[in-house]
């Protein structure tokens, strides 16, 4: 029955490994091409002592030139994300996009901010 007990508490007292959660964050990537505002998304995150990395999906605004006019296109990315800085809130985001009208996938890279506050 102290086992039980030893265990149990260890168990709790342990960090979590991974979470599923929505962080606030703005972020903006780009292809080369267009230009894309990132907004937070679900997310699983692997969290380790001094940075975490994100698998998750992210609303976005696509802004392109089209035919000498600016083309603003919501669409939603997936893909991961890097908290390096941990403390400091800042992320490396490698989102990409299915263009369903030329039937491939774009990857997109940049950075971002987390405005969530961190939980102590």
């Amino acid at each position: 029955m102290c086992f039980l007990f030893a265990v149990l508490a260890h168990s709790q007292e342990e960090p979590k490994q991974a979470s599923l959660n929505i962080d606030g964050q703005i972020a903006v990537t780009t292809n080369g091409k267009a230009a894309f505002i990132n907004v937070g998304g679900p997310a699983i995150k692997f969290s380790f002592k001094h940075f975490a990395v994100a698998v998750n999906f992210m609303p976005s605004m696509r802004i392109e030139e089209h035919n000498k006019t600016i083309a603003l296109t919501p669409l939603l990315g997936a893909g991961l994300q890097f908290y390096f800085l941990k403390h400091k809130r800042f992320i490396i985001s490698l989102p990409c996009y299915y263009y369903a009208a030329k039937n491939s996938w774009v990857g997109t890279a940049g950075i971002g901010y987390i405005l969530t506050k961190p939980k102590k």
